[in-house]
C-alpha cells in the first residue's frame, strides 16, 4: 500500500462523502488524479502534434480540479502530491498500474468537475 493509498483510507467520513459525491468513489478519485498526472507527463514526454496546447489544457484542468477538491472536500495538497508521486514511481520502475476507470468514465468525471 502506497502512502497515498494509506492516507486515502484514513480520510474522515465527511471528506470521503465529498470525494464520493464528486468522483463516485474514493478509488475513482485516486484514478482521476493519477490519470491527470499521467496525461500531463506523457504529453510532455512524447510531444505529439500540438502538444503544447494540449499540455496547457491538461494543466488547466488539473489545477481546477485540485482547487475544487481542496476547497470542497478539504483535501490537503500533500495527498494530491502523494498520488502524483505514485504515478512517477510507477513510471520510473516500468510498472503499469491498472486503473478501474474507463476512458469514458474518466472524461465524464472531469467534465462534471469543471462545470
Amino acid at each position: 500500500m502506497t502512502t497515498a493509498e494509506k492516507n486515502l483510507s484514513q480520510l474522515g467520513e465527511v471528506q470521503k462523502q465529498c470525494v464520493c459525491a464528486l468522483f463516485g468513489s474514493v478509488q475513482n478519485f485516486y484514478d482521476c488524479i493519477y490519470l491527470l498526472t499521467q496525461t500531463e507527463h506523457l504529453l510532455h514526454e512524447n510531444k505529439p502534434q500540438d502538444w503544447e496546447r494540449k499540455l496547457e489544457s491538461a494543466q488547466f484542468y488539473r489545477k481546477l480540479i485540485d482547487k475544487r477538491v481542496q476547497h470542497d472536500c478539504e483535501i490537503d495538497e500533500g495527498l494530491l502530491a502523494d498520488i502524483r508521486s505514485d504515478y512517477f514511481e510507477d513510471y520510473a520502475n516500468f510498472r503499469e498500474r491498472k486503473v478501474a476507470l474507463s476512458q469514458n468514465d474518466f472524461i465524464d468525471i472531469i467534465q462534471k468537475l469543471i462545470k
